[in-house]
């Protein structure tokens, strides 16, 4: 207790704190841990001086735990101080805690310019944290803290031409940091292929205070060492710097080990880097060429731990020559990067693939355009390289094929967002796709759900046709076509597009099922609507209304005749709904296509009808037994008879458990009873 208490009055002042912590042996570290446990703990000592030697050893738990403790015994509005404050959030920071670094945060009046570089830091808004470092390193150049952590910024950031070109001003004016400072710049050469800086990096002469130097530095240094090796093609030295690399990994690595996955994954995924740059230089390049990396398909799904290792996949194909494949490389970056919500990271990588001549790097430029909310840049540049690709289109190429129906049904989708083109535009891009793509089901599902948005769009606003809808703020209305047609998306009324949904979503089912939750009881849905709209009026109605009905009962027919029965039978608490529609013929399908399914799968469809067989609706219950009675006559099989008509005792059973009066003083009642 004595130890604790005075290593707490050394420490009163926060930079002197921090500055001991640094330089703290690991043998002092485990003292003062083994003073800090509970067994150890004196009721005496004040809480407020634990958290700060709990601070001083990186046990931020415990500094929660002892300000805690020591706020326990305070009233509520009791003041915290803000040295207090600034230890909580340093805490909260380490531990990854934003909800309660953020409640820590508010308890400050004010903020200075440290506090909101932590707040920005722990929220993951690295463009402020950037601006706040500047702001910090305009006062105190030399602050190598700040340098540290402004650097960390561009790393994360993407901006590695800036990391490269300020570490190494640190390196030449701040060589007493160079330890601190080294793994920043051989990191930042590396990705950018500057080999003869990488070179530079590792001159002997920079490698000072070896024994003061982090493994995070002592890493990079070994990698750096490796990548230079497999430069100059000495296997030796590759090995060599492997080992050590292993050997800097190891202890760090089973510290975090104890603690959980995610301390360890960071680990993990340096060290697939290691491995990744040693097999390429043993001339193992299966692996790195490969369209699949089975080490990256095991990692954790994020930017922070497979950015490194496709980092470095980038880096060996480049010494290998293989900028076209580094490219792809840089494509995939790009991505994970866009969908881990980094687009400062996702567009440098973006750039980087487009210089190489990825295929794809204007599409996933495009794409970060349109997320920045620069629509019409981003449809453009899209129609531009959709231009591009027809005019090399080769008959026999699929795989181009494929790409530009991926193309042609994004710009679909961007138009239909936009609203800045006209439904007939919309629709020649999803058929195009459909038409590139004949195998692929997703075409069909687009061109389908734009047909039922124009059908809603006319619902909701009858006086308005599609082809008069314009983006918000248009200050003028287009002219009206001369003729309607539901095919170009300017139907007269709003069901003359179900004949068109039917076909291509039954198109979509026929090739997979992969929307079938979608577009099944949207479809259902849409024809029952038609015929309970329209029943009783065919009579009276218009020619061109008998034609429609006629078209629709003819596609409806189609689909059910097209499906595999398989998929009907997620729909068979929605069919059974519907036994007392009032259209005739919506009720003729239905019994053919429920008796079709009872026959080919009795056990499972009995669930389902068996009970509306019993229903109270004499109405429903009768259609419900001349569904069955069918079913067994078109089965012509004795078990499907047995099945119903043990499902039709089992119910009537059930039916009788339910509805049996209870005898008065009766505890136990048995199944005979």
């Amino acid at each position: 207790v004595d130890a604790i208490q005075s290593i707490c009055d050394l420490k009163s002042s926060a930079n002197v704190l921090r500055q001991k912590k640094a330089g703290l042996r690991p043998e002092a570290k485990e003292t003062l841990l083994d003073a800090l446990s509970p067994a150890s703990e004196s009721t005496f000592l004040p809480r407020n001086r634990l958290a700060q030697a709990a601070e001083a050893v990186s046990a931020n738990a415990r500094v929660v735990l002892y300000m805690e403790e020591s706020r326990r015994g305070q009233r509520s509005d009791a003041h915290i101080s803000a040295s207090e404050v600034r230890l909580l959030e340093e805490a909260y920071a380490d531990l990854e805690d934003l909800d309660d670094l953020i409640g820590v945060a508010s308890l400050r009046e004010s903020q200075t310019v440290e506090e909101k570089i932590l707040k920005a830091g722990s929220l993951g808004n690295f463009d402020d944290e950037l601006t706040f470092l500047e702001q910090l390193l305009s006062i105190d150049p030399n602050d190598i803290n700040a340098n540290a952590r402004y650097l960390r910024c561009l790393k994360l950031l993407g901006h590695w031409e800036s990391m490269l070109v300020h570490s190494r001003w640190l390196i030449q004016n701040c060589a007493s940091h160079a330890p601190e400072i080294t793994p920043f710049a051989s990191e930042a050469a590396r990705r950018l292929s500057r080999w003869d800086v990488l070179e530079e990096v590792h001159n002997p002469s920079l490698t000072l205070r070896q024994n003061a130097v982090p493994w995070e530095t002592k890493y990079e240094k070994h990698l750096g060492e490796m990548f230079l090796g497999f430069r100059r093609h000495e296997e030796s030295l590759v090995i060599r710097a492997f080992n050590d690399a292993v050997k800097t990994l190891t202890p760090p690595m089973a510290t975090a080990s104890l603690v959980g996955y995610r301390q360890a994954a960071d680990l993990l995924s340096k060290a697939h880097c290691a491995l990744l740059v040693l097999d390429s230089a043993k001339g193992e390049h299966e692996p790195l060429l490969a369209c699949t990396d089975d080490r990256i398909e095991a990692m954790s799904p994020s930017l922070r731990f497979r950015e490194p290792v496709l980092a470095c996949r980038i880096a060996s194909l480049q010494l290998l020559g293989k900028r076209d494949k580094a490219g792809e490389i840089f494509i995939k970056l790009a991505k994970l990067a866009r969908k881990s919500g980094n687009p400062g990271a996702a567009m440098a990588a973006s750039n980087r693939a487009l210089a190489m001549g990825a295929e794809n790097a204007v599409v996933e430029i495009a794409k970060l355009q349109f997320i920045k909310g620069h629509k019409r840049d981003a449809i453009n540049m899209l129609s531009k390289e959709i231009i591009r690709s027809e005019e090399c289109l080769s008959e026999n190429d699929r795989d181009a094929k494929n790409r530009l129906a991926i193309l042609r049904l994004r710009l679909g989708r961007w138009s239909e967002i936009t609203k800045s083109t006209a439904p007939s535009e919309i629709l020649d891009n999803y058929r195009n796709a459909t038409f590139l793509a004949p195998e692929s089901e997703k075409p069909s599902y687009m061109l389908g759900r734009y047909f039922d948005v124009l059908l809603t769009e006319t619902l909701e606003a009858p006086n308005e046709k599609p082809g008069s809808l314009l983006p918000a703020g248009a200050r003028a209305q287009p002219m009206l076509p001369a003729e309607f047609s539901a095919r170009e998306g300017t139907a007269s009324s709003a069901f003359e597009y179900l004949p068109y949904i039917l076909e291509n979503w039954s198109n979509s089912l026929h090739l997979s099922v992969r929307y079938i939750h979608q577009v099944l009881p949207r479809m259902l849905t849409l024809w029952f609507s038609f015929y309970q709209l329209t029943n009783g009026e065919v009579s009276a109605a218009s020619r061109q209304s008998r034609e429609l009905q006629k078209k629709v009962r003819q596609g409806m027919t189609e689909v059910v005749e097209k499906l595999p029965k398989s998929v009907w039978l997620t729909t068979m608490p929605q069919l059974l709904s519907r036994l007392l529609h009032p259209s005739q013929q919506v009720v003729e399908v239905l019994m053919d296509l429920l008796a079709s399914l009872i026959a080919a799968y009795p056990d499972q469809a009995l669930w389902y009808v068996v009970p509306v067989t019993r229903s109270a609706d004499s109405d429903r219950a009768a259609r419900a037994r001349s569904i069955v009675k069918s079913a067994v006559s078109l089965a012509k099989s004795k078990r499907v008879t047995e099945v119903l008509g043990a499902g039709g005792t089992l119910v009537k059973e059930l039916i009788r458990v339910c509805t049996q009066g209870v005898p008065q003083r009766v505890r136990v009642i048995g199944s005979s009873t």
